[in-house]
């Protein structure tokens, strides 16, 4: 196949960008900052610094290494451009942030430091050199890609590039490729392989292609385990270009895929780390056991959750798998699946003009088959889901790339579909080159100096000082938020001095009762700037978000409790006012709203208190005694309220001073009316017991508001806005 100047101009501006984006993605995410990183830089760094191709079996540097179970090919390839580095005589781990297996503790793994040692500069830098390799691998695929599309496609062009965009800059394998580990590697060796599969299903392939095939094969199976599943295609396709192919040439191909797998099946049992952990018969036999759990009530692997994640991390998921990419990619990526299956199924009822054919098509849908079904066999196996994870799945991205555009192309009208593909390459490239510095550098950065509007916006009312190091000089407003929902907070800091010590922050929910209904222990900057990096005198503002637990007894006024602490779990430090009084606790007011309004009353009414207040109604409980009332008032707050009003409940009786009282701010002195919202209804109980010697007949129940600084009623009208005397009502006890 010949190519025009014109189209190899556009093919090399495609790798330069994509080039530049993995780049990009290489030098914002920070260092360790990609699944098991330390791992994967560990292996290569020992056979850079041993010059060897093995790790050595029984060597106690090699035995700490938490990779040491993956073939070696991947840490071969990198290994000379590692040897230029000095890296003494053992690892130096970087300091690991302990909260993000907590889930709210950030999504770094490690943490920042601001004066690191010369040995980890040179990890880092070296590390930083293993990524960019990885780049280059990862973009030399692409022309694979590109390579296989134009074979498909060989009188429409078009299809051929939104394939070739849509594998170069999907959003995962960008992150991947631009990280350290073997997984990049497998990806690039399946396109070659895809280009394979397809040319086989086409024509058949000749002897030299099927011995560049068992060496790719190979070459899998040498970089991680699961490349044994790029044995199904082949075979299949194999099969499927039998009738046209001599009967010796199907011997040969045969025998260059057995060769391929007794070779690398012979050379991966050689390794001590890396036996055991699939080439086993206990696996076998575990899977048979297992798979009967999967057809009972609770599946391991066979379930919704797992398909899910699987696909979210397929797509697009960073980090350690725990930084989201843009949520709204999500959904249309599921529909464009959706709509490509129904192409696919339109492509299959067709009897002529398939382009490709129908064998091409069989060949590339073994990739994806092929890679889910032993992610899924393992799963079973190993009883562990999350072998299910997009990036053993992402191999199979250059077979469904294709497939992807070949249904959208079968479904799509001519007319539509000229739009179509320019429109889907451009976005694809877009969200490739945003995704870097609207997602994963924001969620690595430290907090800014207080800017100039954060600055007026200050509540400096409540400060304090921790171990004589670290202050708190105040917070922003904080919003009001429902129990069972997150609340957002924004605490303001400084260093008093320096300090090297990372001390965690720990912030819990205390609800009226005294009660914690939420903790958030982590380092400052959602985990990216621990207080060791903190400069003396810098003041920031810092947002932190928790969850407020559902049995939160809302509506009320609670507290966030802060604390800085010794360690992870440990003790607090020494809390003091500016001036040096000791503080047992540093509390933060926080509004809590009811997560539903409640139900309405049993009796009804329509008296309004001043200008905001409304008493929709009440009801009555007796207590099993007989001799106590529980009193419900459903208040609602039509405007405003400005002060915090005192509700008072009497039950009188006609002897003056005989009567028995409820005093107290709304909720049992627990939701003060100046923190009403317009529009929110708010049950408030009063227990009152009945006056000695009296009876139910005896009484009578009062009800009013009154401040609480001079004891001066609200006012109060009635349903048809007249002036109730003495600003208090009276309820009928029914």
């Amino acid at each position: 196949m010949s190519f025009e100047r014109r189209e190899l101009g556009l093919l090399g501006l495609l790798l330069l960008a994509r080039l530049a984006v993995g780049l990009t993605y290489s030098f914002l995410n920070p260092p360790w900052e990609s699944y098991d990183e330390t791992g994967h830089f560990q292996y290569a760094r020992y056979l850079a610094k041993h010059r060897v191709l093995t790790l050595r079996s029984g060597d106690p540097e090699a035995e700490v290494i938490w990779s040491k179970f993956q073939p070696p090919l991947y840490y071969i390839v990198v290994m000379p451009i590692l040897l230029v580095f000095d890296f003494g005589p053992a690892f130096e781990y970087p300091a690991r942030n302990p909260y993000l297996a907590t889930g709210e503790g950030g999504v770094n793994y490690a943490l920042p430091s601001n004066k690191p040692s010369p040995l980890a500069v040179t990890q880092v830098t070296a590390l930083l050199v293993m990524r960019s390799v990885g780049v280059l691998i990862s973009t030399a695929s692409v022309v694979f890609v590109y390579l296989t599309a134009r074979r498909l496609w060989r009188r429409h062009k078009a299809p051929a590039w939104a394939a070739t965009c849509l594998y170069a800059f999907w959003p995962q394998f960008l992150f991947m490729g631009s990280m350290a580990t073997n997984d990049l590697l497998m990806v690039a060796l399946a396109a070659p392989l895809t280009y394979l599969t397809a040319e086989a299903c086409r024509r058949g392939l000749r002897r030299r292609e099927w011995a560049l095939a068992g060496l790719l094969i190979l070459s899998g199976l040498l970089t991680k385990l699961n490349g044994v599943a790029f044995l199904p295609p082949l075979l299949v396709a194999a099969l499927l270009s039998l009738t046209p192919q001599p009967r010796r040439r199907w011997a040969l191909t045969a025998g260059v895929l057995l060769v391929s797998l007794l070779v690398g099946a012979g050379l991966l049992s050689s390794m001590e780390f890396v036996t055991g952990q699939l080439f086993r018969p206990e696996t076998f036999w575990r899977f048979i056991r297992n798979l009967r759990n999967e057809v009972g009530p609770a599946p391991v692997a066979l379930n919704w959750s797992v398909a899910e994640y699987g696909f979210r991390s397929y797509l697009a998921l960073y980090g350690w798998g725990n930084l989201e990419g843009f949520p709204w990619l999500y959904p249309p990526a599921l529909v464009g699946l959706a709509l490509a299956a129904l192409g696919w199924l339109r492509l299959g009822l067709r009897s002529t003009g398939v382009e490709p054919s129908r064998r091409v098509i069989l060949g590339l849908g073994l990739w994806p088959l092929s890679l889910i079904g032993l992610a899924l066999a393992l799963a079973i196996a190993q009883s562990d889901p999350y072998l299910l994870v997009g990036r053993y799945l992402l191999p199979s991205l250059p077979a469904l790339a294709m497939l992807l555009v070949l249904g959208w192309q079968a479904l799509l009208p001519t007319c539509i579909w000229r739009y179509f593909w320019p429109a889907l390459s451009l976005g694809v490239i877009l969200i490739g080159w945003l995704t870097p510095v609207t997602i994963i550098a924001p969620a690595y950065a430290q907090p800014q100096p207080i800017s100039a509007s954060e600055l007026s916006r200050v509540e400096r009312g409540l400060s304090a000082r921790f171990g004589g190091l670290l202050e708190m000089t105040g917070h922003l407003p904080i919003a009001p938020a429902r129990a069972g929902e997150r609340l957002e907070a924004t605490l303001c800091w400084r260093a008093l001095a320096p300090t090297s010590t990372n001390y965690p922050l720990s912030v819990e929910i205390r609800g009226p009762d005294g009660q914690g209904y939420g903790r958030r222990q982590t380092y400052p900057g959602d985990g990216n700037y621990p207080t060791s990096l903190w400069e003396p005198g810098r003041e920031f503002c810092d947002p932190l978000g928790m969850t407020i637990r559902g049995d939160f007894p809302a509506p009320a006024v609670g507290a966030l409790t802060v604390r800085f602490l010794e360690g992870v779990n440990g003790a607090p430090l020494p809390a003091t006012t500016l001036d040096g009084a000791p503080l047992a606790d540093v509390l933060i007011p926080i509004v809590v709203r009811a997560a539903a309004a409640p139900s309405p009353p049993t009796y009804r009414l329509g008296y309004r208190f001043g200008e905001a207040i409304m008493l929709n109604g009440y009801d009555l409980a007796y207590g099993a005694d007989g001799r106590s009332l529980r009193v419900t008032l459903h208040w609602e707050a039509r405007a405003p309220v400005a002060a915090s009003y005192k509700v008072f409940a009497h039950l009188r009786t006609a002897v003056p001073g005989h009567y028995t009282q409820s005093d107290q701010l709304p909720r049992r002195n627990a939701y003060p009316t100046n923190v009403w919202a317009v529009g929110e209804r708010i049950a408030d109980e009063h227990d009152l017991p009945l006056p000695e010697g009296a009876t139910w007949e005896d009484v009578t129940l009062y009800v009013g508001l009154y401040r609480p600084e001079d004891g001066a009623r609200l006012p109060v009208m009635d349903e048809r806005g007249q002036p109730v005397p003495n600003n208090e009502i009276t309820l009928p006890l029914r």
